[in-house]
């Protein structure tokens, strides 16, 4: 990667093996459509600025000519041959062409710190018009020339598509990621950069060399350590990009459904290339998940948000229920989730968020490593039944308010203290208590309670254990804390594993009770 043509060439390499030996690397069905917004990028020489770009409007900008439509005159020597490998259906070559020329790239970025232009209500109308190339931050700006020097019309980037100060906008535009990254030709992936005043083109050194993230493992992973893999947002819109160009801090990187490499053929680990698979299951999603709560939000409100577009690819597939992270269909699974302090080599103390963002029992309602112990066990004999959820129509009077399960399981009271339960006086084989005793910072679960070290506060005549599952003699189930309210109200606190007999019997001889979970 030695010039800004070096990339290119390598760029177009892999796109053209792509569009001519990849048939699973094909746009999703849901994505046929233009995003809101997009970039105009320009021409190839730059000699007018990029603007911002509404489908649904009539162009209204004079200054601006549209993207020769006829084959063969394409703007730049690569596009006519790039462009022709794709296989569109349609009438007559006309039709083709203008297919062709709405394709458009997305970029995957860290927005870091630094200021960034945005679209604002205030400015749209300008930069409808023209964005001036200076006021472009450089990670934006060499996004920008290589959609240019690829031949493709427009480029998709959050900062400038979405209208930043808009709440109804952002809210309107956060749940189409699915629809705008599954339907790119192609996305770049900004792995090296920090925020955006970085390069990914240096055309006298190549892609700029920049620091990784402080390396918590002994072995080295291509990628693991640049900045935008440990983000939160960067996940799915890395697995729902159908190709990506991923510009990483040693090297240029391909990814796409059948190709996952680097420039010196050097292949990527499946921990950070795996793709969802054609037939979508729960083990997909657990994936998703531990993936995901291993990264790091900067607007922690964000945290079911930035899951928005796997979500609809998931229910799509599945046509599943979704509740606050969790899927009906596997909910017993899903409700086992566990605190893990490394996962992936990633590091994390689990701590509650300032603000409500999720009900206890889903693994959204606090920061930290999130596992399913069930995942890999797929024939558990589930003890827990289902009554109802929040999203279920209720006769007469709503039970409950909030986001409440309705369970029917065997419910016993247990002790507790700091990070140890007991059921019948044995010990459980292992608990997993959610916030671990000196680990919260804010308690939201129990606003009423010390913010330090708050399971060492809860009395420890005041737990209780639900059984939810059980497979090759294991007993899995939460820890629960009894609110004010109710005698059948319950939070989650943590979740258990045990393979003692005693306790074992102690629960399956409980006897089933109906409550809640908050």
């Amino acid at each position: 990667m030695n010039s800004f043509e070096g990339i290119l060439r390598q760029a177009e390499t892999w796109i053209e093996k792509c569009l001519t030996g990849h048939p699973n690397c094909q746009p999703r069905k849901d994505s046929s459509q233009f995003p809101t917004r997009l970039i105009d990028v320009g021409p190839p020489d730059g000699s007018r600025d990029p603007f911002l770009f509404i489908p649904a409007l009539p162009l209204d900008n004079p200054k601006v000519s549209n993207v020769d439509l006829e084959e063969g005159n394409a703007k730049t020597p690569k596009i006519g041959k790039l462009l022709s490998l794709l296989s569109i259906p349609g009438p007559n070559e006309a039709t083709k062409a203008k297919a062709r020329a709405g394709l458009y790239v997305a970029l995957s970025y860290c927005w870091g710190n630094t200021p960034n232009l945005v679209t604002t209500t205030k400015n749209i109308s300008k930069m409808r018009d023209r964005i001036p190339w200076n006021k472009i931050p450089a990670t934006i700006q060499d996004a920008i020339s290589v959609t240019r020097g690829l031949g493709i019309q427009y480029l998709w980037v959050d900062a400038l598509c979405i209208i930043q100060d808009w709440k109804e906008d952002w809210e309107a535009e956060a749940p189409k990621m699915a629809q705008v990254y599954g339907g790119a030709f192609l996305t770049i992936s900004a792995a090296l950069a920090p925020d955006t005043s970085h390069r990914l083109i240096d055309r006298q050194r190549g892609a700029a060399g920049l620091s990784k993230l402080p390396r918590s493992r002994a072995i080295d992973l291509p990628l693991q350590d640049d900045q935008l893999y440990s983000r939160a947002w960067a996940l799915q819109e890395r697995i729902l990009s159908i190709r990506l160009l991923i510009f990483g801090s040693d090297q240029l990187y391909w990814e796409c459904q059948d190709c996952q490499k680097g420039e010196d053929g050097t292949k990527l680990v499946k921990s950070i290339s795996w793709r969802l698979s054609t037939e979508v299951s729960y083990k997909d999603w657990h994936a998703i998940v531990r993936d995901y709560t291993c990264r790091l939000l900067t607007v922690e409100t964000d945290k079911l948000y930035a899951l928005a577009g796997l979500e609809a690819i998931y229910r799509q597939a599945t046509h599943d229920q979704y509740l606050s992270g969790l899927w009906r269909k596997s909910l017993v699974s899903d409700l086992l989730w566990q605190q893990k302090h490394v996962v992936y080599g990633h590091k994390a103390v689990p701590r509650a968020p300032l603000l409500y963002r999720a009900p206890s029992w889903s693994w959204a309602s606090i920061d930290g490593n999130a596992l399913f112990p069930l995942t890999g066990r797929p024939h558990y004999q589930a003890e827990a039944e289902l009554l109802g959820t929040y999203l279920d129509p209720v006769e007469g009077e709503v039970p409950r308010a909030g986001e409440w399960l309705w369970l029917r399981a065997p419910l016993v009271k247990s002790n507790t203290h700091g990070d140890i339960t007991h059921i019948s006086g044995k010990e459980l084989t292992v608990a997993f208590m959610d916030i671990q005793a000196g680990e919260a910072n804010v308690n939201v679960l129990a606003p009423d309670a010390n913010p330090f070290n708050w399971n060492k506060n809860i009395p420890m005549s005041e737990t209780w254990c639900v059984l939810l599952a059980t497979d090759q003699g294991e007993a899995f189930g939460l820890v629960l804390r009894k609110m004010e309210a109710t005698e059948s109200d319950f939070q989650r606190i943590g979740s258990f594993m045990s393979n003692n007999e005693q306790n074992k019997i102690a629960l399956q001889e409980a006897g089933k009770s109906e409550l809640f979970i908050l």
